[in-house]
């Protein structure tokens, strides 16, 4: 249902700006396809795409289970694409010390350039799991090279922000970015300014005071210092 308030936000209030929005998500489902419907404010890049700057860039960076690889790139297919498909038609990035796919490259290369910039780069229920060496190197690497001159980073993990996760995710983030503490603005070594700003909310309220309040209020433009 939040996923679902969100896009009708994006959809219904120009104010939202649906081009300054980016989605870079993990899953294979089509959740997201579903809740857009045909004519909503949502673009599924595909490898041979260009983002729409009308809509939000999705990017499904481990492909999708109605993506098929064969001589002329990845297209959509059925819904069960992927339990019908031959191994080397399977557009996914399976589980492995890997986890990545050749025919999705394009789609990462695309979200690592929307990182690079981003203002504010919220993850949202992302953990950087273990098993996913690909995901940690790259998207750290992204923040490193965001161009913005000041850069909000926020983990929405859950209420506990005593959590090993919500933890975990902090330090990482600062070690990408070089700043001393986690609370408040600072300067990175590369005279750079970033806050991290974890927040106690899990993925739903977040997407649920993102539209009862809109992003301003919800912090995502912070004046002071």
């Amino acid at each position: 249902m939040a996923w679902s308030e969100w896009i009708g936000k994006l959809a219904r209030e120009p104010s939202y700006a649906p081009h300054l929005h980016n989605v870079l998500t993990f899953n294979y489902d089509r959740v997201l396809e579903k809740l857009n419907g045909a004519s909503g404010p949502l673009q599924v890049v595909l490898p041979s795409d260009q983002p729409d700057p009308r809509k939000v860039a999705v990017y499904k960076v481990h492909g999708s289970v109605d993506w098929k690889n064969d001589a002329h790139g990845t297209h959509v297919g059925g819904e069960e694409e992927a339990l019908l498909c031959s191994d080397a038609e399977l557009a996914l990035a399976t589980p492995g010390p890997g986890k990545s796919d050749a025919a999705s490259e394009p789609v990462w290369t695309l979200a690592e350039n929307a990182i690079r910039e981003a203002q504010v780069v919220v993850f949202l229920g992302y953990r950087f799991p273990q098993g996913d060496a690909d995901a940690r190197r790259r998207i750290p690497a992204a923040i490193a090279a965001n161009r913005q001159s000041r850069l909000l980073l926020m983990p929405v993990l859950g209420p506990n922000l005593a959590s090993d996760d919500v933890r975990r995710t902090i330090e990482l983030l600062r070690s990408v970015v070089q700043v001393s503490r986690a609370e408040g603005w600072f300067e990175s070594t590369a005279s750079k300014t970033y806050k991290i700003w974890p927040r106690p909310l899990w993925a739903e309220d977040f997407l649920a005071l993102y539209g009862e309040l809109g992003i301003g209020q919800l912090g995502l433009e912070p004046s002071g210092s």
